[in-house]
């Protein structure tokens, strides 16, 4: 039963969510609009939630859901001719290449079996993400002792606050803090992901490449296993997806519903982990390259629309939580007089990704390789530079862990790096072979 309350409410969030993205998401797929209504009524309930701590009411099911209810019944009343129109999107069915589709879904079901076996239990959940949502929760406030007691600064205090709110709501609207019940928002969340990939494809390429792109969404188990549920990775593939798909689409027509989007995603990846701001920054810099080498008018400023979210957010957020410790970070090795022991750690890094990481991978990397050679050029390449230079930040950042080079890159580097695969398979998605011409034309402007 809980079960199915926790997916109520997160159904009445997307509802809420849904008519609030009306206003940037004519042109899209339905599916797609699912997907930005999910991550929008995502930021919605922890809006929530954190409103309703800060009036210090005691956040309820009745106080959220009929809030939810509220902004769904005002979003949903907005005159037509408010929202900006486009050109009608194709929504015909996915004719021959409807048992990609059934595949993701059956993959999803068997997730979700996975998901609903046992409470969510990983070391990252207990020590970091449950015990911040959990505290919220019992307390009914956001106590600053998460931030700044010296016994919980392994709980990563510096870390973004989107995921423990959304337990934290959801255990306010349960009135119970029933972690069997919460973990049925991962395969959730690798539903969504699927249909925010397999319908951006469907329009930008062809229902081909939307089918086949969702199923291989569906299917990335390195991502959507049971160790990853009840952390921040499987969020943020769905974030970095949004970002990246409102990206491509900001680049050719810089409007109002595509800079919206690039600046909701944006603000979804800031407020989930540091590598979703990463990400950003890195998305927002190649924007600058590649609006200025197409000479887009309008379009070279698209970058602040990406760049902007996150640093308001990392501002605010260093405003209201004030500095923190961070011992497992060894900051001083960024002084000119250890500049050497920096190398000496980073070449550390470069050898253990060579002879562990890329070894292990090879398989997944070699297919990539492959088909990028035999495949042409898209209109999504450019995202090639920002997913490789976080890979590459990722592994840069390791060197000054405070327990060694490798440290991290044992404890957490292959779990990390995963979040890229589904928009990895987003980009790649975009150099299938085109069957559909109404698809593959540029969005409506």
């Amino acid at each position: 039963m809980s079960v199915l309350l926790v997916f109520l409410f997160l159904g009445v969030a997307t509802v809420a969510g849904f008519g609030i993205a009306r206003v940037f998401s004519s042109e899209l797929r339905f599916s797609e609009k699912i997907a930005w209504g999910f991550a929008v009524g995502l930021l919605l309930q922890a809006g929530i939630e954190v409103g309703l701590l800060a009036a210090r009411l005691n956040p309820g099911p009745k106080k959220i859901v009929v809030t939810e209810a509220a902004i769904a019944l005002a979003a949903f009343s907005i005159p037509r001719h408010w929202i900006p129109t486009a050109s009608a999107v194709s929504e015909d069915s996915p004719g021959s290449y409807w048992f990609f589709w059934l595949i993701a879904a059956a993959v999803v079901l068997l997730f979700g079996v996975v998901a609903l076996s046992s409470p969510m239990w990983t070391t990252d959940f207990l020590a970091i993400w449950g015990l911040k949502g959990k505290t919220i929760f019992a307390t009914s406030s956001i106590p600053k002792r998460l931030f700044h007691d010296p016994s919980l600064v392994w709980s990563h205090p510096e870390y973004p606050m989107l995921l423990p709110l959304t337990f934290a709501s959801l255990a306010a609207e349960l009135r119970a803090w029933d972690d069997y019940a919460m973990a049925i928002l991962y395969p959730i969340v690798q539903a969504v992901t699927a249909l925010a990939v397999g319908g951006f494809l469907s329009r930008r390429v062809s229902r081909m490449a939307g089918g086949i792109g969702a199923c291989l969404t569906a299917i990335c188990f390195p991502l959507y296993s049971a160790g990853n549920i009840g952390l921040a990775e499987i969020p943020l593939a769905l974030g970095l997806v949004l970002l990246s798909s409102a990206a491509i689409d900001a680049v050719e027509v810089a409007s109002g519903a595509s800079r919206a989007r690039l600046l909701v995603a944006s603000f979804l990846c800031a407020t989930i982990k540091q590598e979703g701001t990463l990400f950003a920054l890195l998305v927002a810099g190649a924007l600058v390259v590649v609006g200025r080498r197409r000479g887009l008018g309008a379009s070279r400023y698209t970058w602040i629309w990406a760049a902007a979210p996150v640093l308001v957010h990392g501002l605010l957020w260093r405003l209201l939580r004030g500095p923190v410790q961070r011992p497992y970070i060894d900051f001083s090795l960024l002084e000119p007089r250890r500049w050497g022991e920096l190398v000496t750690r980073e070449f550390q890094v470069v050898k253990h990704l060579l002879t562990v990481e890329i070894p292990g991978a090879a398989i997944t990397i070699g297919a990539i390789a492959l088909f990028f050679i035999l495949t042409r050029s898209s209109f999504a390449d450019w995202l090639f530079v920002p997913l490789g230079a976080q890979a590459v930040a990722y592994a840069a950042f390791c060197a000054i862990s405070a327990f060694g080079a490798v440290w991290w890159l044992e404890a957490s580097y292959s779990r990390i790096i995963v979040t890229l695969l589904p928009p990895l398979t987003l980009v790649l998605g975009a150099r299938l072979p085109v069957r559909n011409r109404r698809a593959a034309e540029p969005i409506p402007r």
